[in-house]
């Protein structure tokens, strides 16, 4: 759920990540769909050939959720 939705229905969505993160510190388990990663190939330079791999470098995104709940795991 991109970020910006996110914040639209925190209010209606809230009880059920509160539920989420507590049952995963609770039991230790990590949910699978949270381990999901989006990778963004990005040019290094702008004067390298764009059709050489080795010009690109990975970008890895988490979901938000997933930086939250392990940011949450190291506070409590």
């Amino acid at each position: 759920m991109p970020m910006n939705v996110l914040k639209q229905v925190i209010d209606l969505v809230s009880p059920f990540i509160f539920e989420l993160f507590n049952h995963s510190l609770d039991t230790g388990h990590f949910p699978n769909v949270l381990r999901q990663v989006f990778i963004t190939p990005v040019v290094k330079k702008v004067n390298l050939d764009v059709n050489d791999a080795s010009s690109y470098r990975p970008i890895s995104t988490l979901l938000v959720l997933s930086k939250v709940l392990e940011i949450s795991s190291f506070v409590s």
